[in-house]
């Protein structure tokens, strides 16, 4: 990156900030989680020059409130208790009414933010997301990140959302210039969501998400945004990640820490395993084709186990 390019991205933050943000964590109570809502929490502040933030948890007891309150590094928050739920993974779309209410109220806002309750967002990742929503506009596209492990130390970075290479000439994309393109990834799962104003409106009232047919799981939906909505033809989603071509790796910028560091330290897991430096391949190689043979193992084992637990269930054996 030049020293152009750095200018015009910190003038962006400077220039055009997000003026009000509104975040939204929801955090199933676990006293040993609550360490990561406190680094979750730790840098929202300077990510707008308003931020409001809700937390919504399945939690009443007035005591353990008072706990979770405690954990909280933010100015101005307020925590929603979200009364009787279908199933505890619906605790995660309950922070769709708050959005909803607080787009109709309080015209200021500018920038709907949601969270999964261990996931770390810094001031750089908005102004990388500030620049890409104004690049990416123009081919319907929506910015969105990438999010990571830490093997050992910080230069160990492993994506807990990609579980294999892609290849960069065969993988949808848009070239902003020589040296920076966005890709399409084939997994394209954030752990959170990040929209304007003017997405906002689509997500919440135009395409609600209760609505939707989704391919994921109940939490992971709730954090899709508008992965699948409306994606340009070609696209297999209309999120797209920064890739600088030069280094030929995924921004860093566009790289968001997923606190607990979970997937790394799974043996049999297929997430966490690959660097993020690894993630984008120029062509096909050893390492790849290793991946490969490296996941039908992983996914075999998986099929067995899923397998044993059944008949154990019926048989007690």
């Amino acid at each position: 990156m030049d020293f152009k390019d750095k200018l015009f991205k910190f003038a962006i933050l400077v220039i055009v900030p997000i003026n009000s943000l509104c975040v939204a964590i929801t955090f199933h109570y676990n006293k040993e989680r609550l360490m990561y809502l406190k680094q979750t929490t730790l840098f929202l502040d300077e990510l707008a020059n308003e931020v409001k933030l809700f937390i919504i948890t399945n939690e009443k007891d007035p005591l353990i409130l008072l706990e979770i309150q405690n954990y909280i590094e933010v100015k101005n928050f307020q925590i929603v208790s979200s009364g009787p739920l279908i199933h505890r993974f619906y605790l995660t779309w309950k922070h769709l009414e708050i959005f909803r209410t607080q787009y109709l109220s309080d015209s200021r806002i500018s920038h709907f933010m949601y969270l999964e309750d261990d996931i770390q967002v810094k001031q750089e990742n908005i102004v990388y997301w500030l620049k890409a929503r104004n690049e990416l506009k123009k081919f319907g596209l929506i910015p969105s990140f990438l999010h990571y492990e830490i093997y050992g130390n910080e230069l160990n970075k492993r994506s807990c959302a990609v579980s294999k290479p892609v290849i960069f000439k065969k993988i949808p994309k848009v070239q902003i210039n020589n040296y920076y393109w966005y890709l399409n990834m084939s997994q394209p799962y954030q752990a959170m969501y990040l929209l304007d104003r003017e997405l906002a409106k689509e997500h919440l009232f135009d395409y609600p998400l209760e609505d939707r047919k989704s391919i994921w799981g109940i939490r992971e939906t709730a954090a899709s945004g508008l992965t699948f909505v409306n994606a340009p033809y070609g696209f297999s989603s209309r999120v797209v990640v920064g890739f600088n071509y030069e280094k030929f790796e995924i921004d860093s910028d566009a790289l968001i820490h997923h606190l607990p560091n979970t997937y790394i330290n799974r043996s049999f897991n297929e997430y966490g395993k690959i660097k993020i430096k690894d993630i984008v391949l120029r062509n096909r190689n050893l390492f790849s084709y290793a991946i490969d043979i490296k996941l039908v193992i992983l996914r075999t084992i998986k099929i067995i186990k899923k397998i044993r637990g059944k008949i154990y269930y019926l048989t007690g054996k």
